[in-house]
């Protein structure tokens, strides 16, 4: 007879094999695809936020369209080293 089935669920078997395969599969603590997916949706709304911003400075100084085009390029940019930082973390 085999003693898996003599295993109660949630054991210490179970837990340090849990630990073996997370190890082993997600080293280095890299994000999970649960945690990598809002990263789209986080850079669009960082983008469209600033870019807001900008267009109503626009409106209150008349400069159109300067602090949106600037506000914009600052949100890509700070959105991608979001995602480079968020994707090589250690």
């Amino acid at each position: 007879m085999s003693d898996a089935g003599s295993q109660k669920p949630g054991s210490e078997e179970d837990e340090r094999r849990f630990k073996e395969l997370k190890r082993q599969y997600l080293p280095d603590n890299k994000p999970t695809g649960n945690e990598m997916a809002s990263v789209g949706i986080e850079l669009g709304l960082i983008v469209l936020v600033l870019a807001l911003i900008g267009w109503w400075a626009d409106k209150k100084l008349e400069t159109s369209p300067l602090f949106t085009l600037v506000l914009c390029f600052v949100g890509i940019v700070g959105g991608l080293v979001r995602l480079v930082r968020k994707a090589t973390r250690k």
